[in-house]
């Protein structure tokens, strides 16, 4: 949903064979380009079930100037992109992303 600048979008994946995946988590192809911030990232949240290896809050980012979100493990210390290795052939994940765009 897109009202004026403001995009709200629903995501989510399901795997039925994760193959051989490599790298970074990213979902693509975000409707309009999100908006590049200089001083903070366009933040989601995340949910799911089958995954290993994430313990604390999970939420996304909005990559700036991009059409991708990433998926992140956050601690009091660090947040850290979920990778292949956090996921197995059953791993299901949804969120939701609010970001801003320059269209």
């Amino acid at each position: 949903v897109k009202i004026g600048k403001q995009v709200t979008v629903r995501w989510g994946f399901h795997f039925s064979s994760k193959g051989t995946a490599t790298g970074s988590v990213s979902v693509n192809g975000l409707p309009f380009t999100v908006e590049p911030l200089s001083y903070a990232d366009h933040v989601g949240t995340a949910g799911g079930a089958s995954y290993t290896g994430a313990t604390s809050g999970l939420h996304t980012i909005g990559e700036n100037n991009g059409t991708r979100l990433f998926i992140y493990d956050s601690s009091a210390s660090a947040s850290t992109n979920l990778t292949e290795a956090n996921f197995n052939d059953t791993s299901y994940m949804f969120g939701v992303l609010v970001y801003f765009t320059s269209d």
